[in-house]
């Protein structure tokens, strides 16, 4: 499976999101995932999961984790930050690569109506789950496989700096409030 081929599963999940509902698109969007994973071959499956894993790694950068701090506050652990790069890509791609380009991008993707969260986790294990079930083993722990450290310098020292850098993402943030 190629990168093209990737994208074109990941929105064609997503094409139940409803704007008008504030709850249900997440899981509607891994239900859509977990059909369309279903329907073609078990290597394609890990071929998904493969791509999966390398565009969790190349989002692994300073630029956005000070982005997800922001967006949670300055309280964005490791953990939440898998978790926020996994609902980028189940953003699909534009949003992923305009992203990658300038994290302050997502003052439009995360404000969105009918997004629920920019914590996505299950988004990341629907290609294990169906690879499981298909053939009865675990797709393989790509956890040893992510960088010790995000690409970049981690350049802010406090919550100022990041309402600083993300100007568009801190005036959705003080008009959310």
């Amino acid at each position: 499976m190629n990168i093209d081929q990737f994208w074109n599963l990941v929105e064609a999940s997503s094409k139940g999101f409803r704007p008008d509902h504030a709850a249900g698109n997440m899981e509607r969007q891994i239900e859509a995932l977990r059909e369309l994973l279903s329907k073609i071959p078990a290597n394609e499956v890990r071929e998904f999961d493969d791509q999966m894993h390398s565009l969790l790694i190349e989002a692994y950068t300073w630029d956005l984790w000070g982005a997800a701090d922001l967006l949670c506050e300055g309280s964005c652990s490791d953990d939440s930050f898998t978790d926020f790069r996994s609902w980028l890509i189940s953003m699909g791609r534009s949003t992923f690569e305009e992203a990658l380009a300038d994290p302050d991008s997502l003052a439009g993707p995360a404000f969105m109506p009918g997004v629920e969260s920019v914590f996505f986790e299950e988004f990341q294990y629907v290609a294990g789950d169906v690879f499981e079930k298909m053939t009865g083993q675990e797709i393989e722990d790509y956890t040893h496989a992510c960088p010790e450290h995000p690409r970049g310098t981690k350049w802010w020292r406090t919550a100022d700096d990041l309402w600083e850098r993300y100007t568009r993402l801190g005036d959705r943030l003080k008009r959310r409030a």
